[in-house]
């Protein structure tokens, strides 16, 4: 990010992914405020993004250090939403900021309706906790019509850009040239 910056180039966020183990350890988010520091960043331009299987019952250390985090003011997403074991009822329960709605779910969005109605109620929900949403695996501009009609926030995947070197990605966002 800081040779973005040198180029001319500001992105909005970086996203770091967070293992569990990372998480119930503790002293994540004192480490994270010194690197924030070090790279001259905001708190709200990171966005920590945690795994749906994390473990965040009594006595993991887990819950403590999301407030942690949410304190620090770094946004957290819970990843692949979804597919796995992750319950409405925990969205309530801990400091997230965004769940990040599973691939498997997006691209079965046009064949299947019953996906459509799971995803337009994934969505729904989230916004009525104030959580922001992101389709995952979006690939299709049909997909990103229907997501968009539902009030999803944002959207990630090959139809808006594959993985890419750190060099490139200035010249895609139109930041520098």
């Amino acid at each position: 990010m800081l040779g973005w910056r040198a180029g001319g180039y500001a992105p909005g966020e970086i996203a770091l992914n967070v293992s569990d183990l990372q998480l119930r350890q503790g002293g994540l988010a004192e480490s994270l405020a010194v690197w924030i520091e070090a790279q001259r960043l905001k708190p709200a331009q990171v966005v920590i993004e945690l795994a749906e299987g994390t473990e965040f019952g009594p006595g993991s250390g887990a819950a403590a250090e999301l407030r942690r985090l949410a304190a620090l003011g770094v946004t957290v997403a819970l990843d692949n939403f979804g597919a796995g074991t992750a319950s409405m009822v925990l969205l309530r329960q801990i400091e997230v900021n965004r769940v990040k709605i599973a691939r498997q779910y997006i691209a079965r969005l046009e064949d299947e309706p019953d996906y459509a109605g799971l995803v337009a109620g994934l969505i729904g929900f989230a916004r009525s906790l104030g959580i922001k949403t992101v389709a995952e695996g979006v690939e299709r501009p049909s997909q990103l019509s229907m997501l968009t009609a539902e009030g999803c926030d944002y959207a990630q995947g090959y139809l808006l850009g594959r993985p890419m070197a750190a060099p490139a990605v200035p010249l895609f966002a139109g930041g520098i040239g």
